[in-house]
């Protein structure tokens, strides 16, 4: 064919200086190409905002699909008195724990405390800032009140006091020969009322210094709670307290339960001998038992590298608040420097 119609049916193709390829096109042929690609543009603008709609839509099905199939951490719970067998997911809190508790069992009184593992008012088990994975969880409930009215003939009762968390304060242990061994006072009552102040809503430090502040030779007027107990007793054999507490597992997975915050599961709580000897401290100087403030007292001895850095993280923390002299700081490094001996020595 001759070179005009050559041009004339079909582009022409030439090279650039910079080597693009260019297309010489006859004006219908470039006419075509713009209303093609005008057309194709059309198309797409109009597609767009459909994909725009669903996509978030499609991603938060997915999102909510992926979160559902996230297996939930499960315990099992029981009333310590008699029930069946229940489960509940993980919990923040203890307060947390005692409301699911009481949406379970609506028609119960209101929780004193749980147990792990036991039924029995044995407060070696006591729940309290930790519970391992597979852990049963025993709900004692409010039972039968009682007053006891003796003279205070010592300047100590001879009480370790703790709470549960949610404003209910009571006795975790009665030193042998003690005013309230003599008494007959027992693990596990709540101290509802001290000469007539009620206690409801206080923490376990405010009860331990309304006992203190007593004055020897004064008439001193326990309202107890007991907790509910089924035809035969629960109460555990009272254990001296220089007996050493129930073992914190080093390995396996616990929930911890934190006072501010949610509650995490970890691998490695902090060493036993060290959170058994920080609350005899706190026994000694406050005359409470929370295994909760021992964790975080253990957890900032083991990140300090000295005795003043310790006493800095403790004068800035929220135990600033009982103005802790300095043989406690003493104390607790001397317990933190005998359990690091330990370990060196067993290795």
């Amino acid at each position: 064919s001759s070179p005009s119609s050559s041009s004339s049916h079909s582009p022409h193709f030439s090279s650039s200086e910079s080597g693009a390829v260019v297309v010489d096109r006859s004006p219908s042929e470039a006419m075509d190409v713009r209303r093609r690609s005008r057309s194709r543009s059309r198309n797409r603008a109009n597609r767009r905002p459909t994909t725009t709609l669903y996509t978030p839509l499609i991603e938060e099905i997915h999102k909510d699909a992926a979160d559902s199939s996230k297996p939930t951490t499960m315990f099992s719970i029981q009333l310590a008195h008699s029930s069946d067998m229940r489960t509940i997911p993980a919990f923040d809190s203890l307060p947390d724990l005692y409301r699911t508790v009481k949406k379970l069992f609506p028609d119960e009184a209101d929780v004193l405390y749980c147990t792990i593992n036991s039924p029995k008012v044995d407060m070696y088990h006591l729940l309290s800032s930790s519970l391992g994975l597979g852990d049963v969880i025993f709900v004692h409930l409010v039972g039968e009140t009682t007053t006891k009215k003796f003279t205070k003939t010592e300047n100590n009762i001879g009480l370790t006091i703790t709470d549960n968390g949610a404003g209910r304060a009571f006795i975790k242990r009665v030193r042998d020969g003690s005013i309230g061994e003599r008494e007959g006072l027992s693990m596990g009552q709540q101290i509802a009322r001290i000469n007539g102040e009620d206690m409801n809503g206080c923490r376990h430090y405010d009860v331990a210094r309304v006992l203190r502040n007593i004055e020897e030779g004064r008439e001193v007027d326990l309202e107890l709670i007991s907790p509910l107990q089924s035809g035969f007793s629960f109460i555990a054999p009272r254990t001296n307290v220089k007996t050493a507490a129930k073992p914190i597992e080093n390995g396996g997975m616990t929930l911890r339960l934190k006072a501010q915050g949610p509650s995490v599961i970890q691998s490695a709580p902090p060493d036993a001998a060290l959170l058994a000897g920080v609350n005899v401290i706190f026994e000694n100087y406050l005359g409470v038992n929370d295994d909760q403030l021992a964790a975080l007292v253990a957890e900032m001895a083991m990140a300090s590298q000295s005795f003043q850095e310790l006493g800095e993280k403790v004068k800035n923390s929220e135990l600033a608040v009982f103005q802790l002299p300095d043989e406690f700081i003493f104390d607790i490094w001397g317990v933190l420097s005998d359990v690091r001996r330990t370990a060196e020595e067993a290795k």
